[in-house]
């Protein structure tokens, strides 16, 4: 009795779950405008795909006749499976010269916060003269008149690159903040993508001429989640909290991340609407504050390659803070570029890692 009891309890945990992560699957193709359960899910879907390999397992030692609903979930998510990680192994031949990238979110080289301190920024233009590359986009870049502090100047020292597109959006007390796209090769036009803004989220495309061919690159940062000190206190001390502090920071939490979900649909859908009226071939980088199983990731990528699914290691995350792994920052390309590297530094300079890759336009 008890072991049929079991048994039961076990099958509709399962059928919870299975329901959950077919939701979470589909998290691509709903906008949170018109939907928001499944952008939640989204964020979960990794996990949520882990629990339904569990019950295969679990189902196929015990009772194999009940593996078939797990099954069934498993192929209906098959899409989203290449995003979650990578193991690739092979390395790319070369008939051409690479074009070099690298995306990284500086968060404002440490000194946007209510401590202004340098060592942080130092550590960047230390890493970047070290790190070489062809093109680099920065979100959250900073420039200052305060402080004795130089930021513009030392990434431009740092670099060794000629052109520069910077655009701020934000302007307080001597202090800029917004997006930087260096290049190595001349800009040949430039602008601001209309987008809703909140703070540092704003979109720029930069054309480049590189070799006799002009190509549109995109630089944005969606909207942010605005957790506040309290939510990342929350997590961190997520062990030691009452019922009571438990529901009211999933509440806040569920707030904030839904507002931030419908604010990047509708960025999505304004950049996305400026890529296809695009003149040139283009190429993305960003800070999507998203996962790759969302709408604004699905949104951005119709019609092009993530190169770290290309080449790609690793579960491949990008973020590099209190929360768990999120691959959040993404480089794409259009799908006949070949993808030589996808490489995710793990340096500790920001709450961001920097994200390198090579590709070979076609």
């Amino acid at each position: 009795m008890l072991k049929r009891f079991f048994k039961f309890g076990l099958f509709i945990t399962n059928i919870i779950v299975v329901i959950l992560f077919l939701i979470g699957a589909i998290a691509a193709y709903f906008s949170p405008e018109i939907f928001l359960l499944p952008a939640y899910l989204g964020i979960a879907f990794p996990y949520l795909a882990l629990l339904n390999l569990i019950f295969i397992v679990i189902w196929i030692i015990r009772w194999k006749r009940y593996v078939w609903l797990s099954v069934f979930a498993a192929f209906a998510g098959w899409g989203q499976y290449q995003s979650i990680a990578q193991f690739n192994f092979a390395t790319a031949k070369t008939d051409g010269t690479p074009l070099k990238i690298i995306t990284h979110n500086i968060r404002a080289f440490g000194l946007n916060g209510p401590r202004f301190e340098k060592e942080t920024g130092r550590k960047i233009f230390n890493f970047y003269s070290n790190t070489q590359a062809d093109i680099y986009c920065f979100q959250e870049f900073f420039n200052t008149k305060n402080f004795n502090f130089f930021p513009l100047d030392s990434m431009i020292a740092a670099t060794q690159l000629p052109y520069q597109h910077i655009e701020y959006s934000v302007h307080f007390r001597g202090n800029d903040f917004g997006l930087a796209t260096f290049s190595k090769y001349p800009i040949i036009s430039k602008g601001v993508v209309p987008v809703a803004q909140q703070g540092t989220n704003m979109c720029i495309y930069t054309d480049v001429e590189i070799e006799n061919r002009i190509y549109r690159i995109y630089n944005f940062h969606l909207a942010s989640i605005h957790f506040k000190e309290s939510e990342y206190r929350y997590i961190e001390e997520i062990q030691n909290k009452n019922q009571e502090e438990h529901i009211k920071a999933a509440s806040n939490l569920f707030t904030l991340l839904g507002g931030a979900f419908e604010r990047r649909a509708l960025q999505v859908e304004t950049i996305k609407k400026h890529m296809n009226s695009s003149p040139y071939p283009v190429i993305v980088c960003g800070d999507f504050n998203d996962t790759p199983h969302s709408y604004a990731y699905h949104t951005i990528k119709k019609g092009m390659k993530d190169t770290f699914n290309q080449k790609g290691f690793g579960l491949g995350n990008t973020y590099n803070g209190n929360l768990p792994p999120l691959r959040i920052d993404f480089v794409m390309v259009p799908e006949n570029f070949s993808t030589l590297k996808h490489l995710v530094i793990k340096e500790n300079l920001s709450d961001h890692y920097p994200v390198l890759t090579n590709v070979l336009p076609t």
